[in-house]
């Protein structure tokens, strides 16, 4: 599919086991393809009704974040044996006392604007995310500075995605503090046009200053849009300002497509042209 519509190469998502990693990249090096992004943590396989992976960010669990760690490090590996020079890392979820879904309903209904009904659970939602940030932030930092001091070793470059909700870790603003806390290490952003959708949705977008600092740092971007909160659909089926969510962003790093997993072929093209 990628040759057939001239796409330069592949991308591996978060939804890819690592054990197919290795039979893909023989795939694209096949087609002619390059492989120049991987995201991370993947799972070893399948994982079966209520398990998830482990959170790099979990704030309370040492154990949580070593083998969220470990499994980082084992794409940071597949990334340097494959040549990839960059990993998309996904520091993980937030769990709050104010369910998503809640909020999702209510921005469904058109009742999150103020005096509506459902206002007061997103901004308790805001409120106990920003109560948490220190904690998540600390939790982060643990598992970056393990994580960074591998990718080094292996010539990789790691990306931090940003999340578009407060039910994900980190905000834009807590991504450039992990930034400046690693500066002068491998680190980087990685911008997920759909979520930055998702945040202008929820009213939580930032100035355009901090946004296009974020879009600088940038070393990969996941392009797709989003639909109201819904997200990532592929570039053209959304909603969402695309060409603001890149502004500012270099020109020379991956740039990989996102959207829903029953994305047919033909969407998938059209997207690409």
């Amino acid at each position: 599919m990628a040759e057939a519509t001239g796409c330069a190469g592949i991308a591996v998502g978060p939804d890819c086991p690592l054990a197919l990693v290795s039979s893909l990249a023989s795939a694209a090096l096949a087609a002619g393809l390059a492989l120049p992004l991987l995201s991370a943590p993947l799972v070893e396989a399948p994982l079966g009704p209520g398990r998830r992976l482990p959170d790099l960010c979990a704030p309370e669990d040492r154990e949580e974040r070593r083998a969220a760690v470990s499994l980082c490090a084992r794409v940071v590996d597949a990334a340097a044996d494959l040549g990839a020079r960059t990993v998309s890392v996904e520091l993980g979820a937030v769990r709050l006392a104010t369910a998503e879904s809640d909020v999702q309903h209510a921005f469904a209904r058109g009742e999150l604007d103020q005096g509506e009904p459902g206002a007061p659970k997103l901004r308790a939602a805001i409120e106990e995310r920003r109560a948490l940030s220190r904690a998540l932030l600390d939790g982060s930092r643990f598992s970056l500075e393990a994580l960074l001091a591998h990718a080094e070793r292996r010539g990789i470059t790691l990306a931090v995605v940003a999340g578009g909700t407060p039910w994900v870790m980190p905000s834009l603003r807590e991504v450039l503090d992990l930034c400046a806390d690693f500066r002068g290490g491998p680190l980087a952003t990685a911008l997920h046009t759909a979520r930055l959708g998702v945040q202008v949705a929820l009213g939580l977008a930032m100035s355009e200053p901090r946004r296009a600092e974020v879009a600088g740092l940038a070393r990969a971007i996941w392009l797709g849009q989003a639909v109201g909160l819904d997200a990532p659909y592929l570039p053209g089926q959304g909603d969402s300002d695309l060409d603001a969510a890149v502004a500012g962003a270099p020109t020379d790093v991956p740039r990989a497509l996102t959207g829903r997993a029953d994305s047919t072929d033909r969407e998938v093209a059209a997207a690409v042209f």
